[in-house]
């Protein structure tokens, strides 16, 4: 399943150049959600939302700005999240709802926290009281107008207090801080001896992580803001064509050894002159066919056997046993061992746990 979250403290999106920005990076991310900080408007209707969202089926929350301060908007996908619960505070907004696709029940937030110090410890107790109230995955994301170590800023000062308080939260809330890729700062300013922060950020929750290990976050170029648009993303990784592989189990199957050889002497009768890659790649046709219409039957063949054992026993404890049906019945039987007999070596190979049983390099180390 892919998952694509945008997050963009934007500062503004009243032109209609930061529009066109926005909505050219939600289509270059493939996201699903959008988080915006610093809107610096009180109202944002559905015409704003088609121009900043280029898709149509989607839904929006927004947090309004007082004056031409502050301001959130969370823009998603319908057809990829629905959202069953929306809460909106004037610092953030959280959605809580599913994944469609797998009907994965989560939390998200759009986050922005307070510039000045004295409101933080606030909005920082605000947002943990809230996120202990549902045992739920979540994920964070936004400016949060705080940083978690001294290397996340060079210039100016910087306030320990306010690291040490933000750790706290972090670590209570149980949250995970991801490695940022693509840049080590978020902000800065545009004057002669610059600052640099890492102000934007996501954070996710364990059972978060768990969900999507090959989660990342990465830096954006900056655009049209002082600061960098940051993007989650949980993409399928494409490792191409499955290899060839032949089971053990394969040769204990009558089956197998009359495919290989049908399929070396059709070959052979078409082209005799066929050199030994060729039949090689022909075989191998020939058994990945053969696998994979087993595999369709293999799945339906030991529920059948354990139904007709069910249905021999259930004649013999009515006295309608004969030779012949106990004949039967042992028959079955044998069958519905050997079967599950392929079924573990098939496993075992799969899961290779030759290790478990011959020991590796460390094993003298552990007895």
């Amino acid at each position: 399943m892919d998952f694509f979250v945008l997050s963009w403290n934007i500062r503004g999106v009243r032109r209609r150049e930061k529009k066109k920005a926005i909505r050219d990076s939600c289509r270059r991310c493939k996201a699903n959600f959008l988080f915006l900080q610093e809107t610096k408007v009180e109202s944002i209707q559905l015409a704003d939302v088609r121009k900043i969202w280029p898709r149509n089926n989607s839904d929006f929350a927004v947090s309004p700005a007082c004056g031409s301060a502050g301001g959130l908007l969370s823009i998603w996908d319908k057809e990829f999240f629905t959202a069953s619960e929306i809460i909106i505070k004037r610092r953030f907004i959280i959605l809580l709802g599913s994944v469609n696709e797998t009907n994965f029940r989560c939390g998200l937030i759009n986050t922005y926290g307070p510039s000045v110090d004295a409101e933080k410890e606030g909005f920082l107790s605000e947002l943990l009281h809230h996120l202990s109230q549902w045992q739920i995955p979540w994920c964070l994301g936004g400016d949060f107008n705080l940083f978690l170590d001294e290397e996340e800023k060079i210039g100016f000062t910087i306030n320990k207090t306010m690291i040490s308080m933000f750790r706290s939260f972090v670590f209570e809330a149980g949250l995970i801080d991801l490695p940022l890729s693509g840049g080590k700062f978020t902000w800065s300013n545009s004057r002669e001896i610059p600052t640099f922060v890492r102000l934007d950020r996501f954070l996710i929750s364990t059972s978060f992580n768990l969900e999507f290990p090959q989660i990342v976050q990465n830096l954006l170029d900056k655009s049209l803001s002082d600061h960098n648009a940051i993007h989650l993303s949980v993409e399928k990784v494409d490792w191409g064509p499955k290899p060839f592989r032949v089971f053990n189990s394969w040769f204990l199957e009558k089956d197998f050894e009359k495919t290989v050889v049908n399929a070396l002497s059709n070959q052979k009768r078409r082209n005799k002159a066929t050199k030994i890659g060729g039949l090689i790649k022909g075989t191998k046709e020939a058994i990945k066919g053969w696998s994979k219409k087993r595999g369709r039957d293999f799945q339906k063949l030991i529920p059948v056997l354990e139904r007709q054992i069910s249905e021999l026993e259930i004649r013999i404890q009515e006295g309608e046993g004969s030779e012949a049906v106990f004949i039967k019945l042992c028959e079955l039987k044998g069958k519905l061992w050997a079967q599950y007999r392929i079924e573990e070596s098939q496993w075992l190979q799969k899961s290779r746990l030759n290790w478990n049983l011959q020991g590796d390099r460390n094993t003298h180390f552990f007895i």
